[in-house]
């Protein structure tokens, strides 16, 4: 019997051969020539407006309605914070993410 190779889901810790290291490299240089020290600033709540734009286009949605964050967890706060009110009941796995 083939045993079948775990993927291994912990915080953190993705597969190495799933980094497109080279793609991230061309594409860090290109935006830091194009955008220069903006990038390194602290940028807007809503995300770098280029970036907002330019995934707004490829998904055909307006650019209203894109959000970027710095990961998942500031986005499931701000969902958190637009949609949950006091008293309401949330439901969540345990155990939950550690932060």
């Amino acid at each position: 019997m083939q045993r079948l190779k775990t993927i291994l889901f912990n915080r953190g810790v993705p597969a190495a051969e799933s980094f497109a290291i080279e793609e991230v490299s061309e594409a860090a240089a290109a935006a830091l020539s194009a955008h220069g020290p903006i990038l390194l600033q602290y940028g807007p709540s809503l995300g770098f407006a280029p970036l907002r734009e330019w995934l707004a286009a490829a998904h055909g949605v307006p650019v209203e309605q894109v959000i970027v964050g710095n990961g998942s967890l500031q986005l499931l706060e701000f969902l958190c914070l637009s949609q949950v009110r006091a008293g309401d009941v949330v439901l969540t796995e345990s155990p939950t993410y550690d932060r």
